[in-house]
């Protein structure tokens, strides 16, 4: 059943929308902050990375940087450059280390933390486990050997299952068992730690649909039988909601669409971050704020933030994804600068 959220009395709507309005007018001249609440710890602003040539020269991770700074962007998630199989050992190795170790010194000192990504559809399949633990144990290697205070924080799974033609022919359940395995195995990994780091997943909105044992996405795991977003959520530190839309609330919206996630959460202990889109989408424009006034994208941000305010499980806003956030805000920079 869904979370009934209260809705909010005119007044307090009002108060809200003059605050949006003003961080509009701010976003709009180049320097945006988030509004949190006193009494609430900082929430995440976060996006995902996933090109390369951000890291390639000091000059691409200074602009990143400073792009996070000036918009207030305190966590990335960030594809970790891998050789798919080394000529001397025959496996994956990581690349471009030196210059991955000098953008994480430079969030850090920045207060950004950075996550590791990693994601392919195969890869919550047993038969590609060993591989992607493997990546696992390197990623946890190559940080070991930087500083305390500039390291890696976490590894988030980007893993999209039901794409596999599987997903619809009857293997459903063992593919998301197979896939709950895999997040058993590298939490406790990553938790072993020193200090632990943390382990988050993307998942699609709709898995809080499929609630019944006719939808397919009801299973038994480690003794518990239920949904499938539930069993994520328990076997990882976070999970980031694949919510994209363009309206804040109502009926089809980035709320409605990350309510049960949430609420679940609440009960839980762990978090749940809704995430917009950016990037442009030409069969499904309407998914995403690309074209849209950047002023837009700080209201309904804005909005999400005041709904799901002093709820424990909600732990932010993550974007997909850089360099569709970057060209949507540039458009305020460019109009400011006329």
């Amino acid at each position: 059943m869904r979370v009934t959220m209260k809705k909010r009395n005119l007044g307090v709507a009002l108060a809200g929308l003059l605050a949006v309005v003003t961080l509009a007018i701010v976003s709009f001249t180049g320097d945006p902050q988030q509004t949190i609440a006193a009494d609430e710890p900082e929430k995440t602003f976060g996006m995902w990375v996933w090109q390369q040539k951000w890291l390639e020269t000091n000059e691409s991770q200074d602009s990143l940087v400073a792009f996070c700074d000036r918009f207030g962007i305190n966590q990335l998630m960030f594809q970790i450059p891998l050789v798919p199989q080394s000529a001397e050992t025959g496996k994956p190795r990581i690349e471009l280390t030196d210059e991955l170790a000098r953008l994480i010194a430079k969030a850090s000192a920045s207060g950004i933390r950075i996550e590791a990504l990693d994601g392919d559809v195969v890869m919550g399949r047993a038969v590609h486990h060993a591989k992607a633990l493997a990546v696992l144990d390197m990623v946890l290697e190559f940080n070991r050997k930087l500083p305390p205070d500039a390291r890696l924080t976490g590894m988030h799974y980007d893993i999209e299952p039901y794409v596999l033609p599987s997903w619809n022919t009857g293997q459903r359940r063992s593919i998301m068992r197979e896939y709950l395995t895999l997040m058993r195995f590298a939490r406790a990994k990553l938790h072993r730690e020193d200090p632990p780091m943390r382990l988050g997943a993307s998942i699609p909105f709709w898995y809080d649909r499929l609630s019944s044992e006719a939808d397919s996405c009801v299973l038994e795991y480690n003794g518990e039988r239920k949904n499938f977003h539930m069993h994520i959520q328990d076997e990882t530190d976070y999970v980031v909601v694949m919510s994209y839309r363009r309206n804040a609330e109502g009926e089809n919206s980035i709320t409605y669409h990350t309510d049960n996630e949430i609420g679940y959460a609440d009960q839980t202990g762990h978090t749940v971050l809704p995430a917009l889109e950016t990037i442009e989408l030409k069969e499904t424009p309407d998914l995403s704020f690309h074209g849209l006034p950047p002023e837009e994208f700080w209201l309904q941000k804005q909005t999400v933030e005041e709904m799901f305010s002093g709820r424990p499980g909600f732990g932010g806003i993550m974007v997909h994804d850089y360099q569709g956030l970057h060209n949507l805000l540039s458009h305020s920079a460019a109009r400011a600068s006329r």
